[in-house]
């Protein structure tokens, strides 16, 4: 599945830098894949918003926090989430601070570094993050839907040869 983050940074640097027919052309797809995404994060179209009003940033944030945890049940520091979210430090923490007060994540204090945090999901962030999963794959079955497929797999071709990693 595409991270539409990383992509993005890919679209303002090829927006600006590719004009040929071929360039364009993924130009357009990406940039298409983008206002979808927004459109998902402000919860427009078929795909109702969550109960918490989350900001694109917040749904990142939990969806990275999720991730990174896998290989961390111990928790992330603060200083690694905000690398994730492309935020500084000081606006990860307000952030992060905000979640805390909705009760989608938790601070622990890091064993090892008594000045550190760990941040964790709640349950309730857990339960948060598998509703915004669900709408994000509802949302994104029904963007597959307007292609054949054959389109479909062409598609495929390319995010394959764009991030071979996926």
């Amino acid at each position: 599945m595409l991270d539409f983050c990383k992509y993005f940074n890919i679209i303002n640097f090829m927006g600006q830098n590719l004009y040929a027919d071929q360039g364009y052309a993924l130009y357009r797809i990406l940039k298409g894949l983008e206002r979808e995404r927004q459109a998902i994060s402000k919860g427009k179209g078929p795909v109702e918003q969550s109960s918490h009003s989350l900001s694109t940033r917040q749904k990142l944030a939990l969806s990275r926090v999720k991730l990174l945890t896998t290989d961390h049940p111990e928790g992330i520091g603060l200083k690694a989430l905000a690398q994730s979210v492309q935020m500084a430090v000081s606006a990860a923490s307000i952030m992060v601070d905000l979640m805390v007060q909705k009760g989608l994540l938790r601070r622990l204090p890091d064993p090892k570094d008594r000045r550190a945090v760990r941040i964790t999901l709640t349950p309730q962030g857990e339960q948060t993050f598998l509703l915004c999963h669900e709408q994000f794959l509802s949302h994104l079955s029904l963007i597959a839907q307007r292609f054949s497929p054959e389109e479909q797999l062409v598609l495929s071709r390319i995010a394959e040869k764009i991030d071979p990693s996926s």
